[in-house]
């Protein structure tokens, strides 16, 4: 999603993968830190992770994509600009609901994330339909695990998305959607 006017301070993109291809991030950085470009416009990375590695592989049927992913995430950290902006987003499903707040725990002190995103499965058209007991039991991680991002984030324990205006907006922004999920899920 690329928004704001070319040439201005408001433009930015944003990138959401699932960073397996942590060359390629490495490579894309670099030369959107050398254009011209990278002055006036920011980029924020999404990496997805959904489980601990074993069973985030598994599901996604491509070993070693866990570990790739938190490299491509820390690819990113290690440019360390203020341009450049890196996040973990969890999907709360019904495969993996029940470790969401354990996995969001071991991110961030095992492997230093700073910035993490949750948000739903959606269930139309992408699986089943699920029973409302399956549904209030994903409902109630999700609300979990934003309670305690909101809280890490108000304690300065997490980051969320950094860089002035535009980090504030869009951690804003994430605030409201989880309101708003929450409201409207079942």
């Amino acid at each position: 999603v690329a928004s704001g006017e070319p040439g201005t301070s408001r433009c930015s993109l944003y990138i959401t993968s699932n960073g397996g291809l942590v060359e390629a991030v490495g490579r894309f950085l670099e030369a959107f830190q050398g254009s011209r470009y990278s002055r006036d416009r920011r980029i924020a990375f999404s990496f997805s992770i959904d489980d601990f590695a074993e069973e985030h592989d598994r599901k996604r049927g491509v070993p070693g994509l866990f570990s790739r992913a938190l490299e491509s995430h820390h690819e990113v950290r290690r440019a360390a600009t203020a341009n450049a902006m890196a996040n973990i987003g969890i999907t709360v499903t019904d495969h993996n609901h029940q470790n969401v707040v354990a996995l969001y725990e071991h991110l961030k002190s095992e492997h230093g994330v700073r910035a993490v995103t949750a948000t739903l499965m959606r269930e139309a058209g992408v699986v089943r339909r699920l029973a409302p007991e399956v549904k209030a039991r994903i409902l109630s991680a999700y609300v979990e695990l934003s309670r305690r991002i909101a809280e890490d984030m108000a304690s300065g324990r997490l980051q969320g998305f950094v860089g002035g205006l535009q980090g504030r907006l869009m951690n804003a922004k994430q605030q409201i959607m989880q309101t708003i999920l929450q409201r409207t899920y079942l």
